[in-house]
């Protein structure tokens, strides 16, 4: 079965819509009528094709309107099972594509920009250093959580200084020679 248009019944409840789907004997929730249904869908949606994967047949529609009571609507949504399914498909798929050059020029531009920082600790000195030679710094601290703060402040300014580009960057911090007890309490 690829469409179908189930019965739901829609009860006010404070500040919801609980949505109850007789045929499939289930309920979901939305914070307004027009939720409630997009809710109702995606649930039979994801009910329908659930027992397509197991080999069972999807339960069938009634054709009636099921029975309510004074205070709740009845409304009837249709669910494309096979549309439902592409929607959810979370293989990749490669292909090729063109866009216009600005588009690619933006993107460059807003590129965000990664940095490795390598943080070691020196047995003879007793101190953390971190250095990166691309933008480039060498600093030290007394402690790892130091250390990570002033470095977080001291990259961008060194690249800003060296007139590159210092808002859009990540650092990436790689620890070496640890001490273990210190640097779970750093990065905790």
């Amino acid at each position: 079965m690829n469409n179908a248009v189930y019965p739901v019944v829609i009860s006010p409840d404070d500040d919801w819509y609980i949505v109850r789907v007789p045929d499939l004997d289930r309920e979901t929730q939305g914070k307004d009528i027009a939720e409630a249904i997009m809710m109702a869908r995606d649930l039979i949606g994801l009910i329908g094709i659930t027992y397509e994967d197991k080999g069972k047949p999807v339960p069938k529609p009634s054709t009636k309107e099921p029975a309510h009571d004074s205070g709740e609507m009845v409304a009837w949504v249709d669910v494309d099972f096979k549309r439902y399914r592409l929607m959810h498909d979370q293989k990749s798929v490669r292909m090729n594509i063109s866009i216009p050059r600005y588009l690619k020029a933006l993107g460059e531009e807003t590129a965000m920009k990664e940095y490795d920082v390598l943080f070691l600790w020196d047995d003879e000195s007793q101190t953390w250093v971190a250095q990166n030679d691309e933008i480039p710094f060498c600093i030290g601290s007394e402690t790892l959580e130091k250390l990570m703060e002033r470095v977080k402040g001291v990259a961008p300014e060194t690249l800003e200084i060296n007139g590159k580009e210092y808002k859009n960057i990540r650092l990436n911090f790689i620890i070496k020679g640890v001490k273990p007890a210190e640097v779970v309490e750093a990065v905790a």
